[in-house]
């Protein structure tokens, strides 16, 4: 499981948490580049769907897609 969190960094609050290959949409990354934010699959950003940053190196990028 890997934690959604509400901001960029452990200090934000954990909302959600998601299993490990779930398929999300990653919007942006961070400055650094150490954490995405990311949606779920199938909602698009901001049309009722949940959003939240989780640490990039959780992210696998599929490019086929």
């Amino acid at each position: 499981m890997v934690n959604i969190r509400s901001g960029a960094g452990t200090h934000y609050d954990a909302m959600k948490q998601v299993q490990d290959g779930s398929k999300i949409y990653v919007y942006e990354y961070s400055q650094d580049g150490q954490w995405a934010l990311v949606c779920r699959e199938g909602w698009q950003r901001g049309m009722g769907g949940w959003e939240g940053w989780m640490a990039s190196k959780y992210v696998e990028v599929d490019s086929d897609n």
